[in-house]
């Protein structure tokens, strides 16, 4: 996978990044420091709460939600992602909690692929502060494999998975970062795409990097926002703002933003140059996405992200709620957690340094 690199598609980047990464990530990943975290959403921005003026208009009111958000990003998020593309359904809901030495993330997913369904996948993930060592569990190990077996149409070879099922049964399995970009690059075809997004991650939790961009986007004015509906967010009523994006001012933004710290990040990653000059003309086919975010009226903070996009062949819908409660999340017990040497080479004796010998390659 190649990501393609233009001014717009920076500026894009940018818009929605910010929306979604000062916050999302930062309480997926769990870096923030928790002496800079408030306990309670209601508090999540009450230095930024002190200003009681109502925002001039609906971009400052998002603007400084972002930046109350940078200040003090989330510990934690739920939300729910549905996408239907090309015969392919995916319903995801996910829930990350952290704040402290480690986070936590659990998924629940269900796939129908052309007729072919996959329900109730549930995954437990806890990640080290530092993201640098992951512990995943997938809960029925057994009935994920039958499920799996039967869709493959290879009902009758699900037994050739007992021996892992048996390993991993109730059991975290132990990744470290490098063996994690050996199975993401093998999924994906491109670890070099999951760098991409580590580096995006890391450079979006960076309140100067992330108040750097907001500044550029409010000068171009490629993002304006409308109010919508107010909604309860974890408690707080929270002024609803519909969200449009001017592909033009964006590559404004995008040309400002490249010498940014975002920007060079983003300039870092591996680029599809053929089509780059055409990537602005080809998705300007598509009709862009509703992106509304939400804003509690007394913490002042960004606090919620919804976005829905539909084009010809595709649909998605992503909901994504932040709250600010730290949590205590442990690391896994020793007698908890298996290898992913152990659990991969109970399939087949020598497959783990096949897998990791291929990655080096």
């Amino acid at each position: 996978m190649k990501i393609k690199k233009s001014r717009s598609v920076l500026g894009a980047v940018a818009v929605a990044a910010t929306l979604f990464g000062s916050g999302a990530l930062a309480a997926c990943s769990s870096t923030n420091d928790p002496s800079n975290n408030s306990s309670t959403s209601a508090s999540a921005s009450a230095e930024g709460s002190q200003s009681s003026e109502a925002a001039a208009t609906p971009e400052d009111a998002v603007f400084d939600g972002l930046r109350a958000l940078a200040k003090k990003p989330a510990t934690g998020a739920k939300g729910t992602l549905a996408v239907d593309s090309d015969g392919t359904k995916l319903d995801v809901e996910f829930t990350a909690n952290g704040g402290g030495d480690f986070s936590e993330t659990t998924l629940k997913m269900s796939i129908d692929a052309d007729g072919s369904a996959i329900n109730d996948i549930s995954v437990d993930a806890i990640t080290n502060k530092a993201g640098d060592t992951f512990y995943v569990k997938i809960n029925d190990a057994q009935s994920l494999v039958d499920e799996f077996a039967k869709a493959a149409g290879a009902g009758d070879q699900a037994a050739l998975f007992d021996p892992l099922v048996k390993k991993i049964d109730g059991k975290y399995i132990k990744i470290s970062a490098d063996e994690f970009g050996g199975v993401a690059g093998s999924a994906s075809g491109d670890a070099d795409a999951q760098k991409c997004i580590a580096d995006l991650q890391a450079a979006m939790q960076d309140e100067a990097a992330v108040t750097e961009v907001v500044d550029a986007i409010t000068k171009s004015g490629a993002m304006t926002a409308k109010e919508a509906d107010s909604a309860d967010v974890n408690g707080e009523d929270s002024q609803g703002y519909t969200i449009t994006v001017d592909g033009d001012k964006a590559k404004e933004a995008g040309d400002t933003l490249k010498d940014s710290k975002i920007g060079k990040v983003f300039e870092g990653c591996d680029t599809d140059s053929s089509s780059s000059s055409s990537s602005s003309s080809d998705s300007s086919s598509d009709k862009p996405p509703t992106v509304t975010v939400y804003v509690g009226k007394d913490s002042k903070t960004l606090n919620r992200v919804t976005l829905s996009g539909d084009s010809d062949d595709s649909k998605v819908d992503l909901d994504v709620s932040l709250n600010f409660d730290e949590a205590d999340i442990k690391e896994p017990a020793s007698g908890d957690v298996v290898s992913l040497k152990d659990a991969i080479d109970s399939i087949q004796p020598g497959a783990y340094d096949s897998m990791m010998k291929n990655m080096e390659s």
